[in-house]
């Protein structure tokens, strides 16, 4: 199950990024009224960095000795 759920999860990311690469640059018609090229671009370079940093942390996850869940513990300080 957890082969299934990596390969499906790459594959569906890597076809996201290949569509971000296709599109980059021109803004869809029914964004045009709110977005310009500019914000467009940005909005897609941050999802592609996203979906790229997921392959890494699904990759980091299925490796021995791999983190199972990445996230940040904050250190609550009391103040006494």
């Amino acid at each position: 199950m957890i082969v299934v759920h990596f390969v499906a999860t790459t594959f569906l990311d890597l076809l996201n990024l290949n569509s971000i690469k296709k599109h980059r640059g021109d803004v869809p018609e029914m964004y045009k009224s709110f977005m310009d090229s500019a914000a467009y671009n940005k909005a897609l370079s941050y999802t592609a960095d996203k979906i790229k940093f997921s392959i890494f942390e699904i990759n980091l996850e299925n490796i021995p000795g791999g983190k199972p869940h990445s996230f940040v513990v904050l250190k609550h300080q009391s103040s006494q």
